[in-house]
């Protein structure tokens, strides 16, 4: 109960003695005491429905003319009143106490003939107040707690139907994806074959304008392919349904196909390519079109953003039976804001190719997914102006740690700073 606000109280007797004696007992206890008396239950009733009357305790005299006091709380509790009642009873009448308690009524307090009764009213009142108000607040507190926790089952529902419905609309992309890749790779496979039939003089000579023409639409042919195995991959990945067939064996070969897919573009351009494969490389668990596809997205985004002079390095390394590899260039480097957004899907640098060449921003996402597929993680260090660097952590033992990269690159490496000046 509040300890600086008027405390209001309706009492209903028909005796005047009675309520003249409970003011004046109440008022003397506590000044905060504001009191209003009714002879009749029925009077009290209407003022009790008047929803500008507040009132803290409701105390009233069983034997009263007209309805009785239990029929008073039966109509004050059918209206859903919310005040604490105590109910004076005459001595003998404790079995209408019992009854009131039963309709629920607070408290009783049983009337005895030298007028005692009242000194421990200035005791009981505050007490049954405060036990109501306590009461009434666990009360809130648990509905406000179960609204909460419907509201909260309810925002679980909807969350979970638009999950399946995104899921749904993912699925039908992902399927619609897959089924437009599919039927595109044909064609533009077909286009390949007929440009290198000409190009090659097969179907009659060319000239160098011709060649130069049919150049362009090899290298834009070659660009779609790219796009539409990414999206292939990225669709594949996405339902759960890529090709993947690994098994134990040595991936030395991959990494010589990887060599021999890189090195006319770097010959191209002009950049320095380094090898640095031992001569014992243990097998391991992995897929061959996977694998060749992380090695292929990685040198090609090397390729891409280095230029003539440039050196990118394919270093090798065993470490405890596991794979350990660096691929690193001398290129542009990655602003430290694009690093952590670099594996999503279809984020692109804001560094620009050195020869124009075109990306889908996906090769990197891809990369990163195909190398967890196998168990394995993936790292990068960059530094703008000096270059990028990846690692590769592949086998029964990975993730590998930096700091043994940063070792082996020191020891077997060449230098890279030589580039760098």
């Amino acid at each position: 109960m509040e300890n600086k606000r008027d405390i209001f109280i309706l009492m209903i007797d028909d005796s005047d003695f009675d309520k003249q004696l409970f003011t004046r007992v109440l008022k003397k206890a506590d000044k905060r005491y504001v009191i209003t008396t009714f002879d009749r239950a029925e009077d009290a009733l209407v003022e009790l429905k008047d929803e500008t009357k507040k009132y803290d305790l409701i105390v009233t005299d069983q034997d009263l003319c007209g309805m009785s006091g239990i029929e008073f709380g039966i109509e004050v509790f059918r209206y859903k009143i919310s005040i604490p009642i105590i109910m004076l009873t005459g001595a003998g009448s404790e079995h209408l106490a019992v009854a009131a308690l039963k309709i629920g009524v607070e408290d009783y307090i049983v009337k005895d003939i030298n007028q005692s009764y009242i000194e421990i009213l200035p005791i009981v009142i505050p007490k049954i107040i405060q036990k109501y108000e306590d009461r009434l607040a666990r009360m809130n507190a648990e509905t406000e707690l179960k609204n909460h926790a419907e509201k909260l089952e309810m925002a679980n529902i909807e969350k979970q139907q638009m999950v399946d419905q995104l899921q749904k609309v993912n699925e039908t992309k992902n399927r619609f994806l897959s089924m437009a890749s599919h039927d595109l790779k044909a064609p533009i496979t077909a286009i390949l074959g007929f440009v290198n039939l000409i190009k090659d003089g097969i179907e009659g000579p060319v000239t160098e304008g011709q060649i130069d023409c049919l150049n362009r639409v090899h290298s834009q042919c070659k660009y779609m392919h790219s796009l539409l195995e990414d999206l292939l991959s990225v669709s594949a990945l996405e339902s759960g349904n890529l090709e993947y067939n690994p098994y134990v064996h040595n991936p030395k070969k991959i990494m010589q196909n990887a060599q021999n897919s890189i090195e006319i573009r770097a010959k191209d351009k002009g950049i320095i390519l380094v090898w640095e494969i031992p001569d014992e490389v243990p097998d391991f668990n992995f897929d061959d079109n996977r694998l060749i596809q992380v090695f292929s997205n990685l040198l090609s985004n090397a390729v891409k953003f280095c230029s003539k002079d440039d050196c990118i390095i394919f270093s090798v390394s065993v470490l405890q039976d596991d794979l350990q590899i660096c691929i690193s260039d001398t290129g542009p480097g990655i602003k430290d804001d694009e690093v952590n957004k670099l594996f999503m899907p279809f984020q692109r640098l804001s560094s620009e190719a050195t020869s124009g060449e075109k990306g889908t921003g996906l090769g990197l996402s891809i990369t990163k997914d195909i190398v967890a597929l196998h168990g394995g993680s993936i790292q990068v260090e960059t530094t703008i102006g000096k270059g990028t660097t990846f690692y590769l952590g592949l086998g029964d033992k990975s993730p590998f740690t930096l700091q043994y990269f940063s070792k082996y690159l020191y020891i077997h490496s060449w230098s890279l700073d030589v580039f760098y000046r």
